[in-house]
């Protein structure tokens, strides 16, 4: 399946939540929702990142999207196995960017302290 995008404000952060899986592996997920910007109807999605073993810090630790953030994530829909009256509910998102945060600039390297005085 080709890789689905959607873009918008994140308007909830849910909670995380954590457990062991019954072979005794480490997971989390945490929650939030994204609505469409500059729509006459905007959707608004649901999605949920899920990280297991080594990963779950992913999910606790690092997630770096506050409400508010104009974001861009990156997703597939799952079929959820524990919740089969509503089995296509589940956007697992894998990437998210923030739109609003600048990204970091590297300073050009100066080679020659000489050329400073240079008009052109």
């Amino acid at each position: 399946m080709a890789n689905l995008k959607f873009t918008g404000i994140v308007t909830k952060v849910y909670e995380a939540k954590a457990g062991t899986t019954k072979k005794g592996e480490p997971w989390a997920a945490r929650m939030f929702r994204v609505k469409e910007e500059n729509a006459e109807y905007p959707n608004e999605v649901l999605f949920k990142r899920f990280k297991l073993g080594d990963y779950v810090k992913f999910a606790l630790e690092q997630f770096n999207v506050s409400e508010g953030d104009r974001v861009s994530v990156e997703y597939s829909m799952v079929v959820d196995a524990y919740n089969p009256e509503y089995p296509n509910q589940v956007m697992r998102e894998f990437k998210t960017n923030s739109l609003d945060k600048p990204k970091r600039n590297t300073p050009a390297s100066v080679e020659n302290e000489e050329d400073d005085n240079d008009p052109f």
